[in-house]
């Protein structure tokens, strides 16, 4: 499997046709096997994004595939990037935060950080949902 994200978007486009064909058929199993894929795609492509922005291009391939797929994920309108406000303040490290290919607290509506799972800031309200990543898990 390559790490091109070119080759990535390829990939989503076929898995989010895949989905459409296994909804179509209503098997449960193919829908949850697909979905899978489809995330996990999309995580490899937030990777890729933070380390080498995307160009916008491929970010509006991203955006037109994840409306398709019809998944719970974050909003295509959004076009919003920061850095995580935990990980700068806990940790002095910079971890970009960008709408578009991050998830977002279905809580609260702020971007959630793939690193330590933050959303809302306390000094804004903060989220009662907040989930906390350790190493690369959410707890």
């Amino acid at each position: 499997m390559s790490d091109d994200p070119l080759e990535m978007v390829e990939r989503l486009t076929e898995y989010v046709d895949e989905l459409a064909e296994a909804r179509s058929q209503n098997k449960p199993g193919a829908i949850k096997g697909r979905t899978q894929l489809i995330l996990n795609v999309l995580e490899k492509l937030r990777e890729a994004h933070s380390t080498s922005p995307l160009s916008l291009g491929l970010i509006d391939r991203i955006q037109k595939e994840k409306k398709r797929a019809a998944l719970e994920l974050p909003e295509t309108s959004g076009n919003y990037q920061s850095i995580c406000w935990d990980c700068y303040k806990t940790r002095g490290i910079k971890v970009l935060l960008d709408k578009r290919v991050d998830s977002v607290c279905r809580t609260c509506g702020w971007v959630q950080c793939p690193e330590c799972g933050a959303c809302r800031d306390p000094k804004f309200g903060g989220c009662p949902d907040r989930s906390f990543k350790v190493k690369g898990k959410i707890s």
